[in-house]
């Protein structure tokens, strides 16, 4: 059983310099820092259609899809857009921030409530500052914390769920089990992925902190609840989506994209490892104090394993910053704060103790720390499970009368001028792109065609289809580069190269315009402004493509 001595005061100056920070740090966002974390985006263009009557709609009139992977997220972010009048950069990093300070302070309170040794309990404030100071000085952590992505959302999920589960094994009140199965249910709401911090969580610590007969009672109740409750949502989302699973779900499997160039950038090992520097402190008191006995940290250390084994096979497509990994530090800190509260409550400690923890921490540096075990562990790891890329060519090749390359330009000079040239597009403009966050959320008049299938249905459901798209007739396509397959669907298909200018290298992506276009007086003058402001000393005529066929 676990008792908990109260810090209230502690708790409150705890407040205060939470708040004092969190404005110090929207202050900073606000007037210093541009969120260009286009997947964050697509939650503002969700809730603006929301908001404005179209329900969970990627484009206007359209259908409602799946294409919120968090749908705790898209309420806040929801909730958020409807009440302040700042700009969506600005709602993303306070939807973001505070999620993201507020895990802060709820790690460090749950840590010292549940410790018993009077080391923890008694210095409260001065691990709240160090731990603050600590995730504000971590790259990845304030990075995530301005994105407003559902990261910090998931983090304070994962918190909360530990906080009441642990409190209800101190209280054994009801009303604190209603909130472990509601948290149960909302953590999966706010990351998917986290179905094995939601369900296993409570029920190992049930099992293991409660006598035998307790036990079972609280282990059946809670996986009956939960069943219950998430089946009942699964019937809802199919009843309204036509399916229980996002649409990313299917788009982020490593065979969905044949010949993408860039599924090396996205190595989930390499996210792994980040996450190993980020989170090293943890990581080394918890392995330092391990032991058997604890009995308590076996619902910390299950569901976490299952989890970071999970996302060995996960296409992690934009998990800067070890994104996909950072909802786990709930369980490392208030785990390794309990081993450490065990260790120091163990009334004798022999030499043997403290030479096997010493032991598995050097164990653990020279393992995952070492540069050649890294190097070696990341390559075999990229070797036998990550897909072999294949580049394709294009058997029609599209050449420029200019002798001169264009500019290669920053990604957010780019797209900053696309959302001009969106926001300014007459309405029912449709524009075909994978990368489409940004100015999606900006330009919500217009109809945004998802090549990549995080918000079409077809296209997540069958994989990307030239015929598909041209059927669709888009009025201006950017197609990415780096989907070597997909280009070449693309660029030889008859429609293609009979009904559209295609500029190749422009605009990071490339540019294709639909002659035949209903907006094209329109938008060929906004395209051509556009062009001049980013490449004022290339002319535009002289960089459109002339497609030839390659001779077999």
């Amino acid at each position: 059983m676990i008792s908990t001595p109260s810090s209230k005061t502690q708790f409150f100056w705890s407040c205060i310099i939470i708040v004092f920070a969190s404005i110090i740090y929207l202050i900073g966002v606000n007037n210093y820092i541009k969120i260009y974390f286009d997947d964050a985006y697509m939650f503002i263009r969700y809730a603006k259609n929301f908001i404005a009557g179209h329900g969970m709609a990627w484009n206007a009139g359209e259908e409602i899809v799946y294409g919120n992977t968090s749908l705790l997220q898209f309420f806040y972010i929801t909730f958020l857009r409807w009440i302040l009048p700042f700009s969506d950069g600005t709602v993303l990093a306070i939807a973001s921030g505070t999620m993201g300070y507020l895990s802060i302070a709820l790690i460090v309170y749950t840590c010292i409530k549940f410790s018993t040794s009077d080391l923890l309990k008694k210095q409260y404030l001065h691990y709240f500052i160090g731990l603050l100071v600590f995730s504000l000085m971590t790259r990845n952590y304030i990075y995530i914390a301005s994105t407003g992505m559902e990261t910090m959302t998931g983090i304070f999920t994962n918190i909360a769920l530990i906080y009441f589960t642990l409190q209800f094994v101190k209280q054994q009140k009801w009303f604190t089990f209603a909130f472990v199965v509601l948290l149960s249910y909302l953590t999966t709401l706010a990351r998917p992925d986290s179905i094995f911090y939601a369900c296993l969580f409570p029920s190992i610590t049930f099992l293991t902190q409660f006598n035998s007969k307790d036990r079972i009672k609280y282990f059946l109740i809670f996986g009956t609840l939960f069943t219950i409750l998430f089946f009942t949502d699964l019937g809802v989302k199919y009843y309204f989506f036509n399916d229980i699973f996002p649409l990313s779900f299917y788009v982020k499997k490593y065979s969905f994209f044949d010949g993408f160039l860039d599924y090396p950038i996205w190595s989930p090992i390499k996210f792994m490892f980040d996450y190993f520097i980020l989170a090293l402190p943890f990581f080394l008191l918890g392995i330092l104090m391990f032991s058997r006995r604890c009995s308590i940290i076996w619902g910390f250390l299950i569901p976490f394993t299952i989890t970071m084994a999970y996302f060995l096979t996960v296409n992690q497509l934009m998990g800067l910053w070890s994104r996909f990994y950072l909802p786990s530090l709930p369980f490392l800190a208030v785990g390794a704060v309990l081993s450490l509260n065990h260790f120091l409550e163990q009334k004798a400690l022999d030499y043997k103790t403290y030479f096997l923890s010493f032991f598995r921490v050097a164990a653990f540096l020279l393992f995952f720390f070492c540069i050649a075990t890294a190097d070696i562990l990341i390559i075999k790891y990229e070797l036998f499970f990550m897909p072999k890329v294949t580049v394709y060519e294009s058997d029609v090749k599209y050449e420029t009368t200019s002798t001169e390359k264009l500019p290669k330009l920053a990604w957010d000079t780019i797209m900053n001028n696309i959302t001009v040239l969106a926001q300014k597009a007459p309405k029912g403009l449709k524009i075909a792109t994978t990368d489409h966050g940004y100015f999606g959320a900006a330009a919500t008049h217009i109809n945004i065609i998802d090549m990549a299938g995080l918000h079409d249905k077809h296209t997540a459901y069958n994989g990307f289809s030239d015929t598909y798209l041209m059927d669709k007739k888009p009025d201006i396509i950017f197609p990415f580069t780096s989907y070597t397959l997909m280009n070449k669907q693309l660029f030889e298909n008859e429609d293609f190269i009979t009904n559209y200018d295609f500029y190749p290298s422009a605009f990071w992506y490339g540019l294709a315009i639909r002659k035949d276009s209903p907006h094209l007086e329109k938008i060929r003058p906004l395209i051509q402004k556009t062009w001049q402001r980013l490449y004022p000393n290339h002319p535009m005529n002289l960089y459109k493509g002339i497609p030839e066929k390659t001779e077999e």
